[in-house]
């Protein structure tokens, strides 16, 4: 959790963050995952960051940007950087909805198992934004859904008080 901590302070790129993810899986505990792969591709067009089939089989793809991204522009309005990653995980929903068949089974599971599947970006840092926008943010986006760092971190907290309880 410290060490998590830590490296989103240090601006680091996706790749740095992704392994740091794939090697200390903890750090999704907010989503309640079953299993968790990483990189994982969709026809061949796109690859996620991570899926994660959860306790209530939803799968949910994931797309990590850097801890650093601006997330609001100064009106309040996402900035280009989110939604472009928005757009990129509305369009990998967009070509499992075309095949969901071949797609969920190119993941390892049978689309019988799968009850839903959604979308999440995980970005930026609450601390350099205006809360109230932020909120709204959080609130306004359906099929793809907004996470910030500090959201995972505070999900990694609440695990371990509920351990230690």
């Amino acid at each position: 959790h410290e060490n998590f901590k830590q490296l989103i302070t240090t601006q680091p790129n996706e790749e740095k963050i992704h392994q740091f993810i794939k090697s200390h899986e903890s750090v999704l505990s907010l989503f309640h995952p079953k299993e968790i792969k990483s990189k994982c591709k969709i026809r061949n067009r796109y690859e996620t960051d991570f899926i994660i089939l959860n306790a209530t089989n939803e799968l949910i793809l994931i797309e990590i940007e850097k801890p650093d991204i601006r997330l609001l522009n100064k009106n309040g309005d996402p900035s280009a950087d989110l939604t472009h990653a928005i757009t990129q995980v509305k369009s990998w929903i967009h070509e499992i909805n075309k095949e969901p068949h071949a797609i969920v089974e190119d993941f390892g599971y049978k689309i019988e198992e799968i009850i839903k599947i959604r979308g999440i970006v995980i970005a930026g840092r609450d601390t350099k934004n205006n809360k109230q926008q932020l909120i709204k943010l959080k609130a306004t986006n359906n099929e793809v859904s907004l996470y910030t760092y500090d959201d995972l971190l505070n999900g990694v907290d609440n695990m371990i008080f509920q351990i230690e309880k």
